[in-house]
């Protein structure tokens, strides 16, 4: 596996963020690439949640399940990717004196995809920044 780290600080509370990063279903909002994306598993959000999504990566249609692995309110959600893409990503909050710290990991099967999933996760942060920054 490769992997993409990336670190934004948002001058929003933890519990906004998570409940920004936690809500697949709300992700189009500040990810325009997510393509179709469907909650599976009935219920509230946690472990073992899992979606089905498929959209378009690199010019290549995709299919994959994606299911919650971690899940401590308002400190870290973490996903695991499965299908025509490979991947886990972990999203770590922490409060801190300039506001919070978020750190996205995303570790990616395919190597070819780490320098485009590079740049999409940096301008996807910084629309999650806007976005949630305005809402204040």
């Amino acid at each position: 596996m490769i992997s993409n780290e990336h670190e934004i600080i948002l001058d929003v509370p933890p519990h906004e963020v998570f409940a920004w990063v936690a809500d697949l279903d709300g992700w189009h909002r500040w990810r325009p690439s997510e393509g179709r994306l469907e909650q599976v598993t009935p219920g509230p959000v946690g472990v073992g949640t899992t979606w089905e999504a498929a959209g378009r990566v690199l010019d290549e249609d995709i299919a994959v399940t994606i299911e919650v692995t971690a899940y401590d309110p308002d400190v870290r959600f973490g996903l695991k990717v499965a299908g025509s893409i490979e991947a886990e990503q972990t999203f770590a909050i922490e409060p801190g004196p300039d506001g919070t710290r978020l750190t996205v990991t995303l570790e990616l099967a395919d190597p070819q995809l780490a320098e485009p999933a590079r740049a999409q996760w940096d301008s996807d942060l910084r629309t999650l920044k806007r976005l949630l920054e305005a809402e204040r």
